[in-house]
């Protein structure tokens, strides 16, 4: 650390003899060549052997080079590559060289307001179309910015007779080149992007309407707001709230990639899988609570009317869930995690429902090679049941049977998968 200078010609910061002096890396992720190319141009150094210059992983850049005294990793940022140097980095442009940029600036569109005139103008006075502004030329301030030229302030003489529609003019233009080159600093140099106006998109404020929303995550602008209230501000993190939730949930409901994540949010996979991670915690200790087990009344209050007429002290509705996960690397732990029914290696959870839908239970999580019947006697699920409740279930749970009859409850089951159960017992 203490050995970090500046490889900057001509800057003598280093780590020892400043303050408030940040020194930044050249970008070596393969994702930043570009960013890393730039950098090696605006330092314009070379080898020993005249050979193009390569930075090495000592290789430093004080934030004094970028204009927001940190590098950028948008690409349309000022602060992109390192753009103020030393009068050192200053050189003088031959008329020759000036004479054909003009030409060449002439052939662009370099100014946004074009003066259309159907007067007569003198013979004696070329006309060029595009508006000229001098008085960008008055305040220009030298802050010892990169560049190929030097700025001549330069003065204008006009004497104008005005006779019907005819405009007679006289004009003294020095260094027109100058002006223009100005115009096309400013634009590029001390200009700030607009981000709302890119076409691309940038995460929470490209969504439309809700149905956008929806597709990508599943909720609505409730919902995703009320989420919103349980994620911490992190000043560190270059994405909002808003987005860094919007890339948890997008990952959620559709289940692609990090690196496709990545592509959409402008970010490295890695940052997209820990923002994804930490989201996920703080989500998980919110809503834990938004899971509980109702009392009876409340389920008998919210019964649909075909749970009446059939059902009517069904207390819960309980199916075991099955989520896919990667091999695991001891082969205990892959005998403990295959699902013989996914032919996969799974994580099984058991969810209880309301009649009225409501999600009232989660287990813990257990290996996919446990049956159905095992999670439910161990998941506690039976303790919580009353005398005479009505528990519902498919063909994967006969063996609660004895367990639920134990707690004077009644097992709801399709009657051709019970009969065949009962046959079973019977032999």
């Amino acid at each position: 650390m203490s050995n970090q200078i500046c490889c900057v010609v001509g800057c003598t910061n280093t780590y020892k003899n400043t303050t408030n002096v940040s020194f930044f890396r050249f970008p070596g992720k393969p994702h930043e060549i570009l960013q890393k190319n730039k950098w090696i141009q605006a330092v314009k150094r070379k080898s020993s052997n005249n050979q193009p210059w390569k930075p090495n992983q000592n290789s430093r850049i004080c934030s004094e080079h970028f204009i927001d005294g940190k590098p950028s990793k948008h690409p349309n940022s000022p602060s992109f590559y390192p753009t103020i140097f030393p009068k050192i980095y200053k050189q003088n442009v031959p008329a020759q060289e000036s004479v054909s940029r003009f030409n060449r600036l002439q052939k662009r569109k370099s100014c946004n307001t074009i003066i259309s005139t159907n007067s007569r103008i003198s013979n004696n006075l070329t006309v060029s179309n595009e508006l000229v502004c001098p008085d960008v030329v008055e305040h220009t301030e030298d802050k010892s910015t990169q560049t190929s030229m030097n700025l001549i302030n330069n003065s204008f003489e006009f004497s104008c007779v005005f006779s019907n529609n005819n405009v007679n003019t006289q004009a003294n233009i020095v260094g027109l080149d100058s002006i223009y080159f100005k115009l096309k600093m400013v634009d590029k140099c001390e200009g700030s992007v607009n981000y709302d106006i890119l076409e691309y998109f940038s995460g929470f404020k490209s969504l439309k309407n809700e149905s956008h929303l929806i597709s990508l995550c599943g909720v609505n602008f409730e919902t995703f707001n009320i989420f919103l209230t349980y994620i911490d501000d992190q000043n560190y993190s270059k994405k909002s709230k808003e987005d860094r939730l919007l890339l948890s949930l997008v990952k959620l409901k559709l289940g692609i990639s990090f690196t496709s994540i990545s592509i959409f949010f402008n970010l490295h996979r890695s940052t997209c899988s820990r923002i994804f991670k930490n989201v996920l915690k703080m989500l998980a200790v919110a809503t834990k609570k938004f899971v509980f087990w109702p009392s009876k009344k409340s389920i008998v209050s919210t019964l649909p009317q075909s749970f009446k007429q059939h059902y009517p002290n069904c207390r819960v509705i309980i199916d075991c869930t099955e989520i896919k996960t990667e091999q695991p690397p001891h082969v205990d732990q892959r005998a403990f995690m295959y699902s013989h029914y996914k032919s996969a290696f799974t994580c099984k959870f058991l969810v209880g429902i309301a009649p009225c839908g409501m999600i009232i239970f989660v287990s813990k999580a257990y290996g996919g090679r446990a049956s159905n019947s095992f999670i439910t006697n161990d998941s506690g699920l039976l303790n919580l049941l009353e005398p005479g409740d009505q528990v519902m279930a498919d063909k994967g749970f006969p063996g609660i049977k004895t367990s639920v009859n134990e707690k004077n409850s009644i097992l709801v089951m399709p009657p051709f998968i019970l009969m065949e159960f009962l046959q079973k017992m019977k032999l």
